[in-house]
């Protein structure tokens, strides 16, 4: 029975009784092969192929009996070499082997490395990069390495889904699945990147939102400035009456003297029970409540108003509520249509003159005033007009 090759490496596999008195040249051949495959680099040159292509050489064990034992297929190392003047291909045997390639070409030409069919790998010009061949596909087995040390990495694939890549988009700006990730201090994240679209602000401005456009900023504000919008373009900066009519706070100035010029109020003012001291009433008037016809009770809430009407025609009730402050005069007036006609009961904290209430009119109208200044403790009250037209 003759040798025959083993499957990777090419060894000569032997038959029983065979090769008497050759063992130890062949045993030679057989570790310088082993030798190659693991240490070996093989030189090629790709100069001017012109898309020839280049096949690694395969020799088999029956070759090179000279003891050279020399095959570029069963090299660890491969280091292309030339000029190139088109795009060219190493093709390697269809077996098992990892490969270290050497991309030591010029020209502006790719080189790819892969089997006469199947998948094939590129390896950037002045990179080394592992491939590994299974016997039907060649694939990375690592990234580029130049031979300065500098790993290149073209995409990153990350997990088991088919869009999780990493590429590089600019000088220093990497785009994961369509998303660019910025350099520090390179180009201005755009908003739609959650960035602001500028680089630099105005010191002390405000800030300013254009949706999808970079951000823009206010000038710094002046002493006394508010920031006024108009609920459609952006808002500006404003001082003065100018700001105060803005605000709907109307026209007058405030000096330092706290001094209140000349003015017409549009609305109510609630004074809070601060003290208002030297001024000069004209055209004065109270609140008016109109109770109209009463009830069996009735409450006169002296904080609604200062005057108050109502018409009897059932026995009736009547309370006192919400007096001011203890240390207040508080008083109200009551123009009361025929309070005699039925019978009126007054708060018992009504202190009359004579301790006693005075008539009231059955049919008319009779005005009484009541006053307290301990928080309505005490009322003391008074009729002020009887049976008035």
């Amino acid at each position: 029975m003759a040798s025959t090759a083993s499957d990777l490496i090419k060894f000569e596999k032997m038959a029983t009784g065979e090769k008497s008195g050759t063992w130890g040249t062949l045993a030679n051949q057989a570790m310088s092969r082993l030798e190659e495959s693991v240490h070996d680099i093989t030189n090629i040159s790709l100069n001017s192929l012109s898309g020839a292509n280049y096949t690694l050489d395969d020799t088999q064990y029956t070759e090179h009996n000279d003891g050279s034992n020399t095959s570029e297929s069963h090299a660890r190392v491969v280091k292309a070499t030339g000029t190139l003047n088109s795009a060219e291909k190493i093709i390697v045997p269809l077996r098992n082997h990892l490969y270290l390639i050497w991309n030591a070409t010029s020209g502006a030409y790719a080189v790819t490395v892969g089997g006469a069919s199947g998948d094939a790998i590129e390896v950037p010009q002045g990179y080394l990069m592992e491939v590994v061949c299974d016997g039907t596909n060649c694939e990375a087995a690592g990234p580029a390495m130049s031979v300065a040390g500098v790993q290149r990495v073209d995409t990153i694939e990350f997990g088991h889904a088919t869009d999780t890549t990493l590429t590089r988009a600019s000088a220093g700006d990497v785009n994961i699945e369509g998303n660019i990730v910025y350099r520090a201090g390179g180009t201005d994240v755009p908003v739609t990147d959650g960035g602001t679209g500028a680089g630099t602000f105005t010191n002390g401005g405000v800030l300013l939102g254009s949706g999808t456009s970079a951000i823009t900023a206010m000038a710094a504000l002046s002493d006394g400035e508010f920031i006024v919008g108009n609920g459609t373009t952006d808002p500006v900066a404003e001082s003065g009456a100018t700001v105060r009519t803005s605000l709907g706070l109307g026209t007058f100035a405030v000096e330092d003297t706290n001094a209140v010029p000349a003015m017409t109020l549009a609305g109510a003012i609630t004074g809070g029970d601060q003290q208002v001291s030297a001024i000069n009433l004209v055209d004065y008037g109270e609140v008016t409540v109109a109770h109209g016809v009463t009830g069996a009770t009735e409450t006169l809430d002296i904080s609604a108003g200062a005057h108050h009407t109502a018409t009897i025609d059932e026995a009736c009730t009547f309370t006192f509520s919400n007096p001011t402050a203890s240390d207040e005069l508080s008083s109200f007036t009551l123009s009361l249509t025929n309070g005699g006609a039925f019978t009126v009961t007054w708060p018992g904290s009504v202190d009359w003159p004579g301790a006693s209430a005075p008539s009231l009119t059955a049919s008319g109208l009779d005005v009484l005033v009541f006053m307290t200044y301990d928080g309505g403790t005490i009322w003391h009250g008074m009729i002020a007009s009887a049976d008035s037209s």
